[in-house]
């Protein structure tokens, strides 16, 4: 039970601040081409899941 509950709490925290972060990358990444960039920052952010 409580670790559901720290899920939905750490989706709730997390969520407004990747809607930010997408707003503000998402063009930037848009504009520059720039895929080795993009693909580290996934790789990035699949490692930091698993954690």
């Amino acid at each position: 039970m409580k670790k559901r509950m720290y899920e939905a709490l750490r989706i709730m925290t997390l969520s407004p601040i990747a809607l930010l972060l997408t707003i503000l990358f998402l063009p930037i990444l848009l504009a520059t081409d720039n895929i080795p960039l993009l693909q580290q920052m996934f790789d990035y952010l699949n490692q930091t899941k698993n954690l």
